[in-house]
């Protein structure tokens, strides 16, 4: 026997007479809606299968009426031990079992590994779900007051009906009730590679005040204004973060430590959803100011995600090319070609190299506090990065630390690794080079040996590197200059002069001849030679 209603929001709906005053969610928009009395609301003989099965789009039979009361009941009477019979039939077919509950075409846990690919499967059906969810309810979150987790409110946009159908959604959901359904938890929210307790899920949503959860703002799509694809709905903790699937219980982020906030997650990697359905990977390593731009939603934050994933993607799959490559030397010049053009439009700017005299720029001894590849940073499309800073604080204060793991792709030697910190692009520093360790830069007319003649900028061996935002270069060894540069990987090294002209150096070029390059008042007559070649 059935009860035929409707939610608030119009949609047909049908429970079962033992669903009399509870009161149910309506699958399609999220609506919670008390089931009416039987003694009040039309009845129906219903089969309790065609009760769960009959499309939507099917038309609902006639509605009985009080006066049909009862012929209806006497039908019951005599129908009672069939009815009796199918329903338990139906229990039996209906009870979930953990192989049955989502049709998605994945592997058990047990056999996978921490493999990326098959977490972002599953992320991106939840994704869908949710985006399903606010398409119908305009929200990410059920309007009604409830006690269950968010996950439960997605199971009808699983695919998972049956399931969501044996929840009390006006009980919490410990109660004696709806806790025995926790073992029956969705595979979709079980990860490869979990091994917790039975009914635990890693998904979660990360809750904070300025976060999509857990403040007073209702979340909804139009309440992301920094982008539903630069916005996190859910994120993958650790294993001694993992909760009852079932329980309105997620994940609280420290502002201070949105990382470590995750727990102990066993992927070499930090993986989450985006409002638009997308999954994110990125490498553990990821700086804790992107990966916190990436769970507010109204920050404001400027966030590059492309390059964000696309450091995952390259660790993966990356090829660094051999010292001796021709491959290796292009992209070395390339790279020092687009620094030096910065540094020309730096000095177009100010009328001088960096760093321009600025008192907040350097400390009580006038050395820098940031590097001046710091400064440097407007000119390749990075401000965004660059107002990050604390241009008045050092560059290992406690906030510009951070920044470290932040070095644009331009520093970053072609051969060392994805995510490094230390670069190779250095200046020389020192009593006869251009560049002193304190004060501010030299202007362009302070070049008497000229512009064609002076390196600007020099790419030293790794042993050499510095971290890119530390205020300090190569010192200039006039007694062993390209000593000085350290392990050169090659047959070659590359410099940059101050008109901007790339160049490889043979390491076999003679100090007295190396010099001459270096300095920028020095005199010295430059002739043409076979150690510099210029293409």
């Amino acid at each position: 026997m059935s009860i035929r209603f409707e939610c608030p929001n119009g949609h047909k709906l049908v429970a079962e007479e033992s669903q009399s005053n509870k009161t149910l969610a309506c699958p399609k928009c999220g609506e919670g809606a008390r089931v009416p009395s039987i003694a009040t609301a039309p009845i129906e003989i219903v089969s309790p299968i065609e009760i769960v099965s009959k499309p939507a789009n099917s038309k609902p039979a006639p509605k009985a009426t009080v006066s049909d009361r009862s012929k209806i009941l006497l039908a019951v009477a005599s129908g009672a031990l069939a009815v009796g019979l199918l329903a338990g039939l139906y229990l039996l077919l209906r009870k979930p079992t953990s192989s049955s509950l989502s049709n998605e075409p994945v592997l058990s846990s047990a056999t996978l590994s921490t493999d990326p690919e098959a977490i972002k499967k599953k992320l991106r059906a939840i994704g869908i779900a949710w985006m399903n969810f606010e398409s119908q309810t305009k929200r990410f979150i059920p309007a009604s007051k409830t006690q269950l987790s968010w996950r439960v409110h997605l199971l009808p946009y699983l695919d998972q009906g049956p399931l969501y159908a044996q929840f009390q959604l006006d009980e919490p959901w410990d109660s004696p009730h709806n806790i025995a359904l926790v073992k029956f938890m969705p595979e979709v929210f079980n990860l490869p590679g979990s091994f917790q307790e039975e009914g635990k899920t890693r998904i979660q949503t990360p809750t904070g005040q300025n976060l999509v959860f857990g403040n007073q703002t209702v979340p909804r799509f139009n309440t992301l204004t920094d982008g539903v694809e630069n916005t996190l709905l859910a994120v993958v903790a650790g294993q001694d973060k993992a909760t009852v699937w079932t329980k309105p219980d997620d994940l609280q982020i420290q502002p201070d430590a949105p990382i470590e906030s995750l727990g102990k997650p066993r992927e070499n990697f930090i993986c989450g959803i985006s409002a638009n359905a997308n999954p994110i990977v990125l490498k553990p390593d990821v700086s804790p100011f992107d990966f916190y731009a990436l769970l507010t939603p109204r920050g404001g934050e400027a966030v590059d995600l492309a390059q964000l994933t696309s450091r995952f993607e390259q660790s993966t799959t990356q090829n660094t090319p051999t010292a001796a490559s021709p491959e290796l030397v292009k992209l070395r010049k390339n790279k020092l070609r687009d620094v030096g053009q910065g540094i020309l439009n730096y000095e177009s700017a100010f009328k001088q190299f960096p760093i321009a005299n600025n008192p907040a720029y350097f400390d009580e001894n006038n050395k820098p506090k940031l590097s001046w590849r710091v400064h440097l940073l407007p000119y390749f499309d990075q401000r965004p990065l660059y107002e990050m800073f604390k241009l008045e604080q050092p560059w290992d204060s406690p906030h510009n630390l951070q920044l470290l793991q932040k070095m644009p792709e331009i520093y970053r030697d072609p051969a060392d690794p994805i995510g490094a910190t230390k670069t190779r692009v250095v200046r020389f520093t020192g009593p006869n080079a251009p560049f002193q360790v304190t004060g501010p830069g030299p202007k362009l007319r302070e070049f008497t040996d000229g512009a064609m003649s002076t390196l600007l900028l020099i790419s030293c061996g790794a042993d050499k590197a510095i971290p890119w935002t530390k205020p300090d270069d190569l010192p200039f060894d006039q007694n062993a200059p390209v000593a000085c540069l350290g392990k050169i990987d090659g047959p070659v090294f590359i410099g940059a002069f101050a008109d901007n002209r790339v160049v490889a150096f043979d390491v076999r070029i003679p100090p007295e001849v190396f010099k001459c390059y270096v300095t920028h008042q020095g005199k010295e007559v430059v002739s043409e030679n076979p150690f510099l070649i210029s293409n």
